[in-house]
């Protein structure tokens, strides 16, 4: 398995109408992070950062054996976001303030030429090669749900009344499935991309697609997504983390 480097840059705004934010974002020596927390609840600015918090534990570990097996990290990330789990669900016991508080995650670490993602929510995982843009997440919400059943259209769940309503996250219940697809094969002039959905509410995949392409400086890819989010109405915060594959390590 050949190791590639790999650039790194994440960024968070507020967005245009919300009075604060409730995400959070992680970049390590190994691992990639975004949070979302959920909004309408207790607290979501507090449980978007113990799950990155948690996450940035994971990356902090001496043994670091977890990120030279791709199945190791798989499972690393997993038990994490699951321990992630545990800790927002004890903090909203703990204050009846943080009553009901929870979280999405999406968390990526490459081992090797390979992605591997751990995922609770509807923040997202994108691959961009050659021009074309991949979702390699899986939403856990009501419409997401709704169009794998082909009852709806993509098209129709961006303005579905109930798009806002996640089917899964940290925080909700005590334990937590958690998404941990095949680990996905990087090649050089790949970009990946996670977020929250501040920035994919307002902007198609077509069009984030479009405004990455061809860039390979990272926090420059950062700062032209928030700013068209921003521009599209801005009306999450908005919180992106963009990786440049580059050549062998």
């Amino acid at each position: 398995m050949t190791a590639l480097r790999v650039a790194v840059a994440g960024r968070s705004d507020v967005g245009r109408l919300r009075d604060g934010n409730e995400d959070a974002w992680f970049i390590g020596r190994r691992v990639m992070v975004v949070a979302d927390g959920l909004g309408g609840h207790a607290a979501g600015e507090v449980a978007s950062r113990l799950a990155v918090e948690q996450l940035a534990a994971l990356d902090e570990r001496a043994d670091a054996s977890w990120a030279d097996d791709v199945d190791s990290a798989r499972a690393a990330l997993r038990e994490a976001i699951e321990a992630a789990n545990r800790t927002v669900r004890q903090a909203a016991a703990a204050d009846l303030a943080r009553a009901g508080m929870g979280t999405t995650v999406t968390a990526a670490v490459v081992v090797g030429d390979r992605l591997c993602l751990g995922h609770v929510g509807d923040s997202r995982a994108y691959l961009l090669r050659d021009g074309a843009l991949r979702q390699l997440t899986e939403d856990h919400s009501h419409v997401a749900e709704l169009v794998r059943a082909g009852q709806i259209t993509p098209a129709e769940a961006r303005v579905h009344p109930h798009r806002a309503v996640i089917t899964r996250a940290l925080g909700l219940e005590d334990t937590v499935e958690v998404d941990t697809p095949e680990p996905e094969p990087l090649a050089p002039g790949d970009v990946v991309l996670l977020c929250s959905d501040g920035l994919t509410e307002p902007l198609t995949d077509e069009a984030i697609a479009q405004l990455i392409a061809g860039v390979d400086d990272p926090d420059r890819a950062c700062a032209v997504l928030v700013d068209a989010a921003n521009a599209a109405g801005g009306p999450d915060n908005i919180t992106v983390v963009v990786a440049v594959v580059d050549g062998p390590a």
